[in-house]
């Protein structure tokens, strides 16, 4: 996230009088499903055979595609709850209502590119 843009949500949240929150997803990247078939020799320790190796269903970190498939996981989920995608980032969503705002921000890992 860039530093403008979070300078950018805590001057509308202090100047709206907002609460701002900070969470954490301590295995983000282990949730979203992968959409190509990825295969790794199994952790060591668990070798049944030298020949064996695991089909990937699930991200892992060190994966170079995990923040851009955790992003994905994470926009549809969002959009589910009916927020929308700001204009001005593309990590910043919000309910869309005037009065009683509700804006969340989702600090990315770096994306690769």
């Amino acid at each position: 996230m860039r530093l403008g843009t979070v300078r950018s949500l805590i001057s509308i949240a202090a100047s709206e009088k907002m609460h701002l929150m900070q969470f954490d997803v301590s295995t983000a990247l282990l949730y979203s499903d992968l959409g190509e078939a990825i295969y790794m020799c199994q952790p060591e320790g668990h070798n049944d055979s030298k020949n064996n190796v695991c089909n990937l269903k699930k991200s892992l970190y060190g994966l170079k595609q995990a923040p851009r498939l955790w992003k994905k996981c994470l926009g549809k989920f969002m959009l589910d709850l009916v927020f929308q995608i700001s204009k001005a980032s593309i990590i910043i969503y919000s309910t869309g209502r005037r009065l009683k705002a509700t804006c969340s921000s989702i600090c990315m890992p770096h994306l690769p590119n």
